[in-house]
């Protein structure tokens, strides 16, 4: 039972210690292997309940982004029939390259939204931009 209770405690411990490590790792491979995208972070952190991605950089054949600050808020309040998500980014700089067609939204057991703060459009020319989707995707059966 001690032998249980100590590689339980070790387990634990493991966990508080490199969840950040994982949730990284988990995120980089959600959008490398469903939307061949990508993902380089300085830092990831919690602060007020969101989970917070600094100085974020996505990349593919048709486009790059640069994201000062990627918030990611988990709404569990419809828990286990729904989860909320909305992600916030702010400073975004997007710098098209080539036309690519966005994946269908379909419903799902998450519903996901995302603003866009004082981001910058780079495609062949840059515009200024602020954006909130209040619209709700659906991410399908993870």
């Amino acid at each position: 039972m001690r032998l249980k209770l100590f590689f339980f405690s070790i387990f634990v411990i493991f966990c508080a210690a490199f969840h950040k490590q994982a949730i990284g790792t988990a995120a980089r491979y959600i959008l490398l292997y469903s939307n061949e995208c990508q993902l380089g972070y300085r830092s990831i952190y919690w602060k007020g309940g969101e989970l917070v991605f600094s100085d974020v950089i996505l990349a593919d054949s048709s486009f790059h982004a640069h994201i000062d600050r990627a918030s990611i808020d988990f709404n569990w309040d419809q828990f286990p029939k729904k989860m909320k998500v909305h992600l916030t980014l702010n400073d975004p700089h997007v710098a098209v390259m080539k036309k690519r067609s966005l994946p269908e939204s379909k419903p799902g057991w998450v519903e996901f939204t995302v603003s866009a703060i004082n981001g910058t459009l780079d495609w062949d020319g840059a515009a200024n931009f602020s954006f909130d989707q209040t619209h709700v995707f659906g991410l399908g059966p993870l």
